[in-house]
């Protein structure tokens, strides 16, 4: 998966992003296409793996203790067109590599369009209001992880850090196999 640096970096909502690929990187650029768009399946577990390395790398300290790793939903009509949502093939991956616990806490209340062709004002009136918490789902006091395939703007992870926060998260991180 090369050998690219990490990058973290604070964001609004967020209490940073991770994301330890670059998506200009043509094989993370076609292993995420091909996960995403062409039902490889399996490059879920792969790059969940790859992720879970850099994150044991960078993160070790945090991870124990009240940890959740939630995967960003997607709308359910796409996601019953597609068989699966590639968030959540991520973050079982981080889960079974990791040892913590999967929280499939939050839900997209909003059928959003594609976020790929839009600019970064777009991206953010998109996805505003899009989420909410699935239930009742103690994530108060919880420090989590919020696992994305590829993050450009940040806008869907600040949206789902706010509905988190707002329910008591203690910290968000958003996790991305690539920054674009």
């Amino acid at each position: 998966m090369g050998t690219s640096h990490a990058k973290c970096r604070p964001q609004h909502g967020l209490d940073g992003i991770f994301a330890p690929a670059d998506f200009t990187e043509p094989l993370i650029r076609e292993a995420i296409k091909k996960l995403k768009y062409k039902n490889v399946q399996e490059l879920g577990q792969a790059l969940g793996r790859f992720l879970a390395e850099s994150l044991s790398r960078h993160f070790a300290g945090f991870l124990r203790g009240d940890v959740l790793i939630v995967p960003v939903p997607l709308y359910i009509t796409k996601e019953k067109r597609r068989g699966y949502n590639q968030s959540k093939l991520l973050a079982q991956a981080l889960v079974e590599c990791l040892n913590l616990p999967l929280a499939e806490c939050l839900t997209r209340k909003i059928d959003t369009i594609s976020q790929t062709k839009l600019d970064k004002k777009r991206r953010i009136e998109n996805v505003r209001n899009a989420f909410a918490l699935a239930g009742d789902w103690p994530v108060a006091g919880k420090f989590v992880f919020l696992v994305d395939d590829v993050t450009t703007t940040g806008a869907t992870l600040r949206e789902c850090a706010k509905v988190l926060k707002r329910h008591g998260a203690s910290t968000v991180w958003g996790l991305a196999i690539a920054q674009e």
